[in-house]
């Protein structure tokens, strides 16, 4: 029976805020997106597209990151 690598590794406070501060950039970065769109004369669809792509390809980061310094546990 194995557990889930979250239960195994709790997050620490330093990590919860990096985690945080990404997912902020994210969404700051979604209406600079979706800003920009509108500013250049895009319909309301292709700006809220343009937001979720920005969202999405900083969470995308965030994640990568997250799973690349998290600590592992090898079994032998």
């Amino acid at each position: 029976m194995t557990s889930s690598p979250a239960l195994r590794f709790p997050p620490t406070s330093r990590r919860n805020a990096a985690r945080a501060a990404g997912y902020v950039l994210a969404v700051l970065f979604a209406f600079v997106a979706g800003r920009s769109a509108r500013e250049v004369g895009a319909d309301w669809l292709l700006a809220f597209l343009a937001g979720v792509g920005g969202f999405s390809a900083v969470t995308t980061v965030v994640r990568w990151s997250a799973r690349l310094v998290s600590p592992r546990r090898f079994r032998v």
